[in-house]
């Protein structure tokens, strides 16, 4: 189970528009395939997960990944498929470990900026909010309040990027 701040990063992650490629050693053969979603989740070590930008970008890597992996007989020349492949089509690839450690970064600083409210007294409207949703009979925890209103803010960082 996913602790709540890998559960933020997950967030912040779809709210990026982040796809996967991720490559996999078979028995006999390397193959590529898209990754639905994305997720600071470490992948099995079979797999390696490198990650684009938009949804076409990863269909037309693999693609052009799945015609070149068959000749290929180590990681090395995987990754180096993968490089010539994204590097021709002039996409961005970057690594699941470096994504998942900026989306945990981002995550930081959120939960940084919610303590910094916290300690100046800057959450007065947000306690007033929760109070107001309580009083109206809804049934939310101030933990779960308070996840939903960093989710909100991961979602609006994502939007202006």
């Amino acid at each position: 189970m996913p602790t709540r701040n890998e559960r933020l990063a997950n967030h912040y992650i779809a709210a990026m528009g982040v796809t996967g490629v991720f490559i996999e050693q078979g028995k006999l053969i390397f193959k590529a395939g898209q990754c639905v979603s994305v997720t600071v989740a470490k992948p099995p070590a079979s797999r390696r997960i490198f990650c684009v930008a938009r949804p076409s970008h990863a269909l037309l890597v693999v693609e052009r990944l799945s015609a070149l992996l068959p000749s290929v007989t180590d990681w090395d020349g995987a990754l180096t498929a993968l490089k010539v492949v994204a590097g021709e089509a002039c996409i961005g690839v970057t690594p699941h470990d470096v994504v998942a450690l900026r989306a945990c970064d981002v995550v930081h600083e959120v939960n940084a900026r919610f303590e910094a409210m916290r300690a100046t007294f800057q959450l007065k409207e947000l306690n007033r909010e929760f109070k107001a949703r309580r009083g109206h009979g809804e049934a939310v925890t101030y933990a779960d309040f308070i996840h939903a209103k960093k989710a909100d803010m991961l979602t609006a960082m994502a939007r202006t990027l």
